[in-house]
Protein backbone atom coordinates (compact mmCIF):
# COMPACT_ATOMS: atom_id res chain seq x y z
CA UNK A 1 0.00 0.00 0.00
CA UNK A 2 2.67 2.41 1.13
CA UNK A 3 4.19 1.73 -2.48
CA UNK A 4 1.23 2.76 -4.49
CA UNK A 5 1.06 5.87 -2.45
CA UNK A 6 4.42 6.43 -3.25
CA UNK A 7 4.06 6.10 -7.15
CA UNK A 8 0.64 8.16 -6.51
CA UNK A 9 2.59 11.14 -5.35
CA UNK A 10 5.30 10.86 -7.74
CA UNK A 11 2.66 11.13 -10.19
CA UNK A 12 1.24 14.25 -9.04
CA UNK A 13 4.10 15.98 -8.53
CA UNK A 14 5.34 14.85 -12.52
CA UNK A 15 2.20 16.79 -13.07
CA UNK A 16 3.33 19.76 -11.68
CA UNK A 17 1.44 19.63 -8.59
CA UNK A 18 2.84 20.50 -5.18
CA UNK A 19 2.41 17.91 -2.64
CA UNK A 20 0.32 20.73 -0.09
CA UNK A 21 -2.12 21.13 -2.81
CA UNK A 22 -1.40 24.88 -2.89
CA UNK A 23 1.66 26.41 -3.85
CA UNK A 24 3.36 25.45 -7.29
CA UNK A 25 7.14 24.08 -7.78
CA UNK A 26 7.86 27.50 -9.19
CA UNK A 27 6.70 29.03 -5.66
CA UNK A 28 8.29 26.04 -3.84
CA UNK A 29 11.99 27.62 -5.45
CA UNK A 30 11.60 30.76 -4.37
CA UNK A 31 10.92 30.22 -0.92
CA UNK A 32 13.90 27.91 -0.93
CA UNK A 33 16.03 30.39 -3.07
CA UNK A 34 15.11 33.00 -0.19
CA UNK A 35 16.16 30.48 2.76
CA UNK A 36 19.20 29.68 1.05
CA UNK A 37 20.04 33.26 0.91
CA UNK A 38 19.31 34.38 4.39
CA UNK A 39 21.45 31.42 5.68
CA UNK A 40 24.00 32.40 3.57
CA UNK A 41 24.25 36.05 4.92
CA UNK A 42 23.79 34.78 8.14
CA UNK A 43 27.08 32.79 8.25
CA UNK A 44 28.78 35.26 6.07
CA UNK A 45 28.55 37.54 9.50
CA UNK A 46 30.19 34.87 11.67
CA UNK A 47 33.77 35.37 13.02
CA UNK A 48 36.42 32.95 11.53
CA UNK A 49 37.06 31.60 15.41
CA UNK A 50 33.03 30.77 15.83
CA UNK A 51 32.34 29.65 12.38
CA UNK A 52 35.45 26.70 13.07
CA UNK A 53 33.00 25.00 15.12
CA UNK A 54 30.08 25.05 13.28
CA UNK A 55 31.28 23.76 9.99
CA UNK A 56 30.91 20.37 9.91
CA UNK A 57 27.52 20.11 11.70
CA UNK A 58 26.45 23.42 10.33
CA UNK A 59 27.63 25.80 7.56
CA UNK A 60 28.71 22.33 5.19
CA UNK A 61 24.77 21.86 4.97
CA UNK A 62 24.13 25.49 3.94
CA UNK A 63 26.99 24.77 1.13
CA UNK A 64 25.21 21.60 0.21
CA UNK A 65 21.73 22.97 -0.12
CA UNK A 66 23.42 25.73 -2.60
CA UNK A 67 24.88 23.65 -4.27
CA UNK A 68 22.12 21.68 -5.23
CA UNK A 69 19.78 25.05 -5.51
CA UNK A 70 21.93 25.38 -8.72
CA UNK A 71 21.81 22.07 -9.96
CA UNK A 72 18.02 21.71 -9.53
CA UNK A 73 17.66 25.58 -11.17
CA UNK A 74 20.51 26.56 -13.46
CA UNK A 75 20.44 29.73 -11.02
CA UNK A 76 24.24 31.39 -10.82
CA UNK A 77 23.09 33.55 -7.81
CA UNK A 78 23.38 30.08 -5.88
CA UNK A 79 26.86 29.60 -7.08
CA UNK A 80 27.42 33.38 -6.20
CA UNK A 81 26.46 32.41 -2.63
CA UNK A 82 28.63 29.39 -2.50
CA UNK A 83 31.75 30.75 -3.23
CA UNK A 84 32.48 33.64 -0.65
CA UNK A 85 30.96 31.15 2.27
CA UNK A 86 32.93 28.12 1.05
CA UNK A 87 36.29 30.92 0.86
CA UNK A 88 35.73 31.40 4.62
CA UNK A 89 35.33 27.77 5.48
CA UNK A 90 39.27 27.36 3.82
CA UNK A 91 39.90 30.21 5.71
CA UNK A 92 38.68 28.83 9.42
CA UNK A 93 40.52 25.84 8.69
CA UNK A 94 42.82 25.48 12.12
CA UNK A 95 46.38 25.57 10.79
CA UNK A 96 45.64 29.17 8.76
CA UNK A 97 44.16 30.32 11.91
CA UNK A 98 47.06 29.37 13.79
CA UNK A 99 45.40 27.48 16.31
CA UNK A 100 46.91 24.24 17.55
CA UNK A 101 45.52 20.94 18.29
CA UNK A 102 46.45 18.55 21.78
CA UNK A 103 49.77 18.11 20.76
CA UNK A 104 50.44 21.29 19.44
CA UNK A 105 50.09 20.24 16.19
CA UNK A 106 49.04 22.95 13.31
CA UNK A 107 46.38 20.71 11.51
CA UNK A 108 44.86 20.74 8.33
CA UNK A 109 41.22 20.33 9.30
CA UNK A 110 38.74 22.09 11.67
CA UNK A 111 38.95 21.73 15.33
CA UNK A 112 36.24 20.81 17.03
CA UNK A 113 34.31 22.67 19.98
CA UNK A 114 33.96 21.70 23.58
CA UNK A 115 30.82 19.73 23.16
CA UNK A 116 33.55 17.06 21.84
CA UNK A 117 35.98 17.45 23.90
CA UNK A 118 36.73 16.12 27.69
CA UNK A 119 36.55 18.73 30.36
CA UNK A 120 39.93 19.67 32.03
CA UNK A 121 42.29 18.86 32.88
CA UNK A 122 41.51 20.69 36.78
CA UNK A 123 44.13 20.40 38.86
CA UNK A 124 43.74 19.93 42.47
CA UNK A 125 45.59 21.16 45.65
CA UNK A 126 47.03 19.43 48.40
CA UNK A 127 46.66 21.55 52.08
CA UNK A 128 50.01 23.41 51.35
CA UNK A 129 48.75 24.79 47.48
CA UNK A 130 50.60 22.14 45.61
CA UNK A 131 49.12 20.32 42.95
CA UNK A 132 47.79 16.99 44.13
CA UNK A 133 45.70 15.62 41.34
CA UNK A 134 44.39 16.08 37.96
CA UNK A 135 41.24 15.34 36.87
CA UNK A 136 39.63 15.05 33.58
CA UNK A 137 35.86 14.68 32.95
CA UNK A 138 35.35 12.03 29.96
CA UNK A 139 31.16 12.34 29.44
CA UNK A 140 30.14 11.16 26.27
CA UNK A 141 29.57 15.35 25.61
CA UNK A 142 28.84 18.27 27.53
CA UNK A 143 31.87 17.60 29.61
CA UNK A 144 32.36 21.76 30.22
CA UNK A 145 29.50 21.13 32.56
CA UNK A 146 30.82 18.90 34.53
CA UNK A 147 31.14 20.07 38.64
CA UNK A 148 33.91 18.01 40.86
CA UNK A 149 33.58 17.75 44.44
CA UNK A 150 35.97 16.85 47.38
CA UNK A 151 35.05 15.73 50.58
CA UNK A 152 37.44 14.53 53.27
CA UNK A 153 36.58 12.19 55.71
CA UNK A 154 36.66 14.07 59.62
CA UNK A 155 40.55 11.56 60.54
CA UNK A 156 42.30 13.20 57.20
CA UNK A 157 42.71 9.59 55.94
CA UNK A 158 40.78 9.36 53.03
CA UNK A 159 38.47 11.34 50.56
CA UNK A 160 36.05 11.35 48.43
CA UNK A 161 35.36 12.57 44.94
CA UNK A 162 32.61 13.26 43.18
CA UNK A 163 31.73 14.45 39.89
CA UNK A 164 27.85 16.05 38.58
CA UNK A 165 27.08 16.35 35.30
CA UNK A 166 23.28 18.05 34.26
CA UNK A 167 23.23 17.02 30.99
CA UNK A 168 24.45 13.15 31.70
CA UNK A 169 21.23 11.68 32.44
CA UNK A 170 20.23 9.76 35.90
CA UNK A 171 22.75 6.90 34.85
CA UNK A 172 25.45 8.75 33.93
CA UNK A 173 25.04 12.38 35.19
CA UNK A 174 26.43 11.33 38.70
CA UNK A 175 29.37 9.14 39.75
CA UNK A 176 30.84 9.12 43.72
CA UNK A 177 33.89 7.85 43.99
CA UNK A 178 34.28 7.02 47.99
CA UNK A 179 37.16 5.66 50.92
CA UNK A 180 40.11 6.50 48.18
CA UNK A 181 43.71 7.64 48.90
CA UNK A 182 46.57 8.73 46.98
CA UNK A 183 47.69 5.06 46.78
CA UNK A 184 44.43 3.95 45.36
CA UNK A 185 42.37 6.68 43.60
CA UNK A 186 43.79 5.86 40.32
CA UNK A 187 43.05 2.42 40.37
CA UNK A 188 39.46 3.08 41.95
CA UNK A 189 38.65 5.63 39.16
CA UNK A 190 40.26 4.63 35.59
CA UNK A 191 40.41 0.92 36.04
CA UNK A 192 37.46 -1.55 35.89
CA UNK A 193 34.81 -1.63 33.39
CA UNK A 194 31.32 0.52 32.15
CA UNK A 195 31.30 3.99 31.38
CA UNK A 196 33.67 5.99 33.07
CA UNK A 197 32.87 10.06 34.14
CA UNK A 198 36.65 10.93 35.19
CA UNK A 199 40.28 10.26 34.37
CA UNK A 200 42.51 10.91 37.07
CA UNK A 201 46.20 11.40 37.35
CA UNK A 202 48.53 11.43 40.35
CA UNK A 203 51.02 14.17 39.94
CA UNK A 204 51.38 14.89 43.64
CA UNK A 205 52.01 13.39 47.39
CA UNK A 206 49.79 14.57 49.36
CA UNK A 207 45.40 14.59 48.96
CA UNK A 208 43.39 16.86 48.22
CA UNK A 209 41.80 19.62 50.40
CA UNK A 210 37.47 19.40 50.28
CA UNK A 211 36.96 21.69 47.85
CA UNK A 212 33.61 21.93 45.61
CA UNK A 213 32.01 22.53 43.09
CA UNK A 214 35.07 23.47 40.32
CA UNK A 215 33.92 23.28 37.24
CA UNK A 216 36.14 21.44 34.44
CA UNK A 217 36.35 23.64 31.23
CA UNK A 218 36.05 22.21 27.76
CA UNK A 219 38.48 21.29 25.32
CA UNK A 220 38.64 22.94 21.91
CA UNK A 221 41.85 20.88 20.53
CA UNK A 222 40.88 18.20 18.65
CA UNK A 223 39.96 17.51 15.30
CA UNK A 224 37.96 14.21 14.63
CA UNK A 225 38.38 13.08 10.68
CA UNK A 226 34.71 12.84 10.06
CA UNK A 227 34.34 16.29 10.90
CA UNK A 228 37.09 16.67 7.89
CA UNK A 229 35.17 14.80 5.34
CA UNK A 230 31.72 16.57 6.35
CA UNK A 231 33.39 19.80 5.73
CA UNK A 232 35.17 19.09 2.39
CA UNK A 233 32.20 17.10 0.53
CA UNK A 234 30.38 19.98 -0.58
CA UNK A 235 34.04 21.51 -1.45
CA UNK A 236 34.67 18.94 -3.55
CA UNK A 237 30.93 18.92 -4.78
CA UNK A 238 31.91 21.97 -6.20
CA UNK A 239 34.83 21.50 -8.31
CA UNK A 240 33.53 18.34 -9.76
CA UNK A 241 30.53 20.73 -10.81
CA UNK A 242 32.78 23.25 -12.38
CA UNK A 243 34.47 20.41 -14.06
CA UNK A 244 31.59 18.61 -15.05
CA UNK A 245 30.34 22.70 -17.13
CA UNK A 246 32.72 23.84 -19.10
CA UNK A 247 31.01 27.04 -18.88
CA UNK A 248 31.42 27.66 -15.62
CA UNK A 249 35.43 28.19 -15.39
CA UNK A 250 35.86 31.18 -16.30
CA UNK A 251 34.08 32.39 -13.13
CA UNK A 252 34.50 30.08 -11.09
CA UNK A 253 37.26 27.83 -12.16
CA UNK A 254 39.53 29.13 -9.62
CA UNK A 255 37.93 28.79 -6.93
CA UNK A 256 37.23 25.26 -8.11
CA UNK A 257 40.80 24.77 -7.99
CA UNK A 258 41.47 26.22 -4.71
CA UNK A 259 38.65 24.49 -2.85
CA UNK A 260 39.99 20.90 -4.39
CA UNK A 261 43.43 21.38 -3.05
CA UNK A 262 42.26 22.86 0.64
CA UNK A 263 39.89 18.91 0.40
CA UNK A 264 43.35 17.49 -0.75
CA UNK A 265 45.27 18.80 2.03
CA UNK A 266 42.73 17.77 5.01
CA UNK A 267 42.22 14.15 3.93
CA UNK A 268 45.65 13.89 3.71
CA UNK A 269 46.14 15.24 7.05
CA UNK A 270 44.09 12.55 8.35
CA UNK A 271 45.89 9.90 7.29
CA UNK A 272 47.83 8.71 10.02
CA UNK A 273 44.26 7.27 11.60
CA UNK A 274 43.19 4.56 8.62
CA UNK A 275 43.64 1.02 9.93
CA UNK A 276 43.70 -2.03 7.29
CA UNK A 277 40.79 -4.37 7.99
CA UNK A 278 40.30 -8.23 6.34
CA UNK A 279 36.86 -6.69 5.21
CA UNK A 280 38.89 -3.12 3.46
CA UNK A 281 39.85 -0.66 6.24
CA UNK A 282 38.26 2.01 8.41
CA UNK A 283 39.31 5.21 10.34
CA UNK A 284 39.69 5.39 14.19
CA UNK A 285 39.95 8.54 16.54
CA UNK A 286 43.20 9.30 17.44
CA UNK A 287 44.48 7.70 20.26
CA UNK A 288 45.14 9.92 23.03
CA UNK A 289 43.15 12.64 22.11
CA UNK A 290 40.90 14.06 24.72
CA UNK A 291 37.90 12.63 23.65
CA UNK A 292 35.67 9.92 25.52
CA UNK A 293 36.29 7.32 23.04
CA UNK A 294 39.79 7.92 21.51
CA UNK A 295 41.81 4.98 19.52
CA UNK A 296 38.38 3.61 18.69
CA UNK A 297 36.97 3.23 15.19
CA UNK A 298 35.09 5.55 13.97
CA UNK A 299 31.23 4.45 14.03
CA UNK A 300 29.26 4.22 10.57
CA UNK A 301 27.80 7.48 9.72
CA UNK A 302 31.34 9.04 10.18
CA UNK A 303 33.37 6.41 8.03
CA UNK A 304 30.38 7.36 5.30
CA UNK A 305 31.28 10.71 5.53
CA UNK A 306 35.17 10.07 4.86
CA UNK A 307 34.27 7.58 2.34
CA UNK A 308 32.21 10.09 0.25
CA UNK A 309 35.18 12.21 0.16
CA UNK A 310 37.00 9.94 -1.42
CA UNK A 311 34.53 9.12 -3.83
CA UNK A 312 34.32 12.61 -4.68
CA UNK A 313 38.03 13.09 -5.17
CA UNK A 314 38.55 10.23 -6.90
CA UNK A 315 35.64 11.77 -9.83
CA UNK A 316 37.25 15.18 -9.32
CA UNK A 317 40.97 14.32 -9.89
CA UNK A 318 41.44 10.28 -11.10
CA UNK A 319 43.82 9.70 -8.79
CA UNK A 320 43.39 6.14 -8.36
CA UNK A 321 44.19 6.10 -4.57
CA UNK A 322 41.22 8.14 -3.83
CA UNK A 323 39.15 5.44 -5.20
CA UNK A 324 40.69 2.97 -3.65
CA UNK A 325 40.30 4.35 -0.33
CA UNK A 326 36.48 4.68 -1.12
CA UNK A 327 36.36 0.85 -2.29
CA UNK A 328 37.77 -0.54 1.17
CA UNK A 329 35.47 1.85 3.14
CA UNK A 330 32.80 0.26 0.86
CA UNK A 331 33.81 -3.04 1.24
CA UNK A 332 33.99 -3.16 5.30
CA UNK A 333 30.75 -0.46 5.36
CA UNK A 334 28.77 -3.75 3.02
CA UNK A 335 29.56 -6.14 5.86
CA UNK A 336 27.15 -3.50 8.22
CA UNK A 337 23.90 -3.86 5.87
CA UNK A 338 22.46 -6.61 8.24
CA UNK A 339 19.93 -8.43 6.42
CA UNK A 340 16.65 -9.91 8.46
CA UNK A 341 14.49 -12.39 8.58
CA UNK A 342 11.91 -10.42 5.92
CA UNK A 343 14.28 -9.69 3.60
CA UNK A 344 15.51 -6.17 4.46
CA UNK A 345 18.07 -4.68 6.04
CA UNK A 346 18.94 -2.94 9.43
CA UNK A 347 21.90 -1.29 10.47
CA UNK A 348 23.59 -0.05 13.67
CA UNK A 349 25.15 3.14 14.89
CA UNK A 350 28.82 1.39 15.66
CA UNK A 351 30.15 -0.89 12.89
CA UNK A 352 31.11 -4.62 13.88
CA UNK A 353 34.36 -3.61 15.44
CA UNK A 354 32.95 -1.97 18.15
CA UNK A 355 29.15 -3.13 18.16
CA UNK A 356 29.59 -4.05 21.46
CA UNK A 357 32.13 -2.26 23.21
CA UNK A 358 36.00 -2.67 23.52
CA UNK A 359 37.41 -4.53 26.16
CA UNK A 360 41.19 -4.42 25.29
CA UNK A 361 42.42 -0.85 26.24
CA UNK A 362 42.07 0.71 22.52
CA UNK A 363 41.15 4.07 24.30
CA UNK A 364 42.98 5.69 26.99
CA UNK A 365 39.88 8.07 28.13
CA UNK A 366 37.72 4.92 28.23
CA UNK A 367 39.86 1.79 27.99
CA UNK A 368 36.87 -0.28 28.60
CA UNK A 369 33.34 0.65 27.43
CA UNK A 370 30.89 -2.68 27.13
CA UNK A 371 27.33 -2.20 25.10
CA UNK A 372 25.36 -4.61 25.70
CA UNK A 373 22.64 -3.92 23.71
CA UNK A 374 24.11 -2.23 20.27
CA UNK A 375 21.87 0.78 19.04
CA UNK A 376 19.75 0.46 16.04
CA UNK A 377 20.91 3.76 13.85
CA UNK A 378 18.92 6.87 13.69
CA UNK A 379 17.85 8.94 10.86
CA UNK A 380 20.24 11.93 11.42
CA UNK A 381 23.17 9.56 10.99
CA UNK A 382 21.49 7.01 8.78
CA UNK A 383 21.28 9.50 6.18
CA UNK A 384 25.20 9.90 5.63
CA UNK A 385 25.61 6.20 5.23
CA UNK A 386 22.81 6.09 2.73
CA UNK A 387 24.42 8.73 0.61
CA UNK A 388 27.50 6.43 0.68
CA UNK A 389 26.31 3.63 -0.28
CA UNK A 390 23.99 5.29 -3.18
CA UNK A 391 26.87 7.29 -4.48
CA UNK A 392 29.17 3.27 -4.55
CA UNK A 393 26.12 1.81 -6.01
CA UNK A 394 25.67 4.99 -8.76
CA UNK A 395 29.95 3.90 -9.48
CA UNK A 396 28.80 0.31 -9.98
CA UNK A 397 31.27 -0.08 -6.23
CA UNK A 398 31.18 -2.68 -4.21
CA UNK A 399 27.14 -1.88 -3.50
CA UNK A 400 25.04 -3.95 -5.36
CA UNK A 401 21.14 -3.48 -6.37
CA UNK A 402 20.26 -6.18 -3.64
CA UNK A 403 22.16 -4.44 -1.25
CA UNK A 404 19.84 -1.28 -1.99
CA UNK A 405 16.72 -3.45 -2.20
CA UNK A 406 16.95 -4.42 1.00
CA UNK A 407 17.76 -0.79 2.19
CA UNK A 408 14.88 0.71 0.71
CA UNK A 409 12.79 -2.20 2.04
CA UNK A 410 13.56 -0.63 5.50
CA UNK A 411 12.63 2.69 4.26
CA UNK A 412 8.82 1.42 3.40
CA UNK A 413 8.20 -1.76 6.06
CA UNK A 414 9.63 0.89 9.08
CA UNK A 415 10.48 4.08 8.57
CA UNK A 416 7.21 4.79 6.39
CA UNK A 417 4.45 4.77 9.24
CA UNK A 418 2.09 5.84 6.48
CA UNK A 419 0.39 8.24 9.23
CA UNK A 420 -0.39 12.12 8.37
CA UNK A 421 0.45 12.81 11.83
CA UNK A 422 3.50 10.94 12.60
CA UNK A 423 4.82 9.74 9.45
CA UNK A 424 8.72 8.39 10.18
CA UNK A 425 9.92 6.30 12.79
CA UNK A 426 13.48 7.90 13.94
CA UNK A 427 14.92 4.54 13.70
CA UNK A 428 15.78 1.45 11.59
CA UNK A 429 13.89 -0.80 13.76
CA UNK A 430 10.50 1.85 13.43
CA UNK A 431 10.87 2.96 16.67
CA UNK A 432 11.22 6.79 18.36
CA UNK A 433 8.18 7.94 16.89
CA UNK A 434 8.73 11.49 16.41
CA UNK A 435 10.71 11.52 19.33
CA UNK A 436 13.17 14.67 18.68
CA UNK A 437 13.43 17.09 15.78
CA UNK A 438 15.01 14.91 13.61
CA UNK A 439 12.47 13.85 11.26
CA UNK A 440 13.98 16.13 8.48
CA UNK A 441 17.18 14.57 8.35
CA UNK A 442 16.14 12.14 5.29
CA UNK A 443 18.65 13.29 2.87
CA UNK A 444 20.28 9.76 2.69
CA UNK A 445 17.11 8.29 1.61
CA UNK A 446 16.00 11.31 -0.69
CA UNK A 447 18.86 10.22 -2.84
CA UNK A 448 17.31 6.71 -3.89
CA UNK A 449 15.38 8.51 -6.76
CA UNK A 450 17.13 6.78 -9.23
CA UNK A 451 16.43 3.31 -7.14
CA UNK A 452 12.92 3.71 -5.86
CA UNK A 453 11.43 6.82 -6.77
CA UNK A 454 8.37 6.47 -4.24
CA UNK A 455 10.60 6.73 -1.37
CA UNK A 456 11.82 10.75 -2.36
CA UNK A 457 8.06 11.57 -3.94
CA UNK A 458 6.88 10.27 -0.32
CA UNK A 459 9.33 12.28 1.22
CA UNK A 460 8.73 15.59 -0.66
CA UNK A 461 4.85 15.65 0.51
CA UNK A 462 6.03 15.00 3.87
CA UNK A 463 8.77 17.81 4.42
CA UNK A 464 6.50 19.93 2.44
CA UNK A 465 3.88 19.38 4.99
CA UNK A 466 5.82 18.96 8.04
CA UNK A 467 9.54 20.32 7.54
CA UNK A 468 8.95 23.10 5.83
CA UNK A 469 9.33 25.77 8.12
CA UNK A 470 12.55 24.50 9.67
CA UNK A 471 14.99 27.01 9.76
CA UNK A 472 17.79 24.23 10.74
CA UNK A 473 21.01 24.28 8.14
CA UNK A 474 20.47 20.33 8.13
CA UNK A 475 16.74 20.77 6.93
CA UNK A 476 17.35 23.16 3.96
CA UNK A 477 20.33 20.47 2.90
CA UNK A 478 17.26 17.96 2.51
CA UNK A 479 15.42 20.15 1.28
CA UNK A 480 18.07 21.17 -1.33
CA UNK A 481 18.05 16.64 -2.24
CA UNK A 482 14.26 16.93 -2.83
CA UNK A 483 14.65 19.77 -4.54
CA UNK A 484 17.36 18.08 -7.11
CA UNK A 485 14.94 15.29 -7.55
CA UNK A 486 12.02 17.15 -8.16
CA UNK A 487 13.45 19.56 -10.63
CA UNK A 488 14.32 16.51 -12.67
CA UNK A 489 10.32 15.29 -12.43
CA UNK A 490 9.54 18.99 -14.23
CA UNK A 491 12.27 19.09 -17.01
CA UNK A 492 10.79 15.51 -18.00
CA UNK A 493 7.23 17.28 -18.64
CA UNK A 494 9.08 19.73 -20.81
Amino acid sequence: MKQWLGMILGFLAACGIAADGNDSFSEICREFKEKCRNASEIRMQMPLEKLQYVVAWGVSYDLEALLDGYLATGDRRYLDWFVPLAERVVAARADKLGEKDWRGRLRSGWLADEYYGTGGPVVLLDETGNSSLEVCSTLLSYNQLTDLFVTVDAAGRTFSLEAVNPRGGPRNGRRKYENLTMDTVEHAVNSGSGRHMLRVRRIGNKPPVAVGPVRTPGNRFVMHGHHTGKAVIPLIRFALTVKQQPALSADYGKAAEDFLRCAEESMADMHSDWREHPDGGYIIFERGMPFWCDGVAEPNNTLALSGLAYLYLADATGRDIYRERARQLASFMRREIVTLPDGTATFYYWSRVNRHGWTSGESVYTPNYPIKTPTVEDCSHLQHSLRFFVECFRRKLVITNEDMRKLAGAFHKRIDRGDQDKPLAERMDGSLINSSGYQHFQAGWAEFYEIDPSIPARLWEIFLQKQRDDKRSSALATWGVLLRYQSGIQADRR
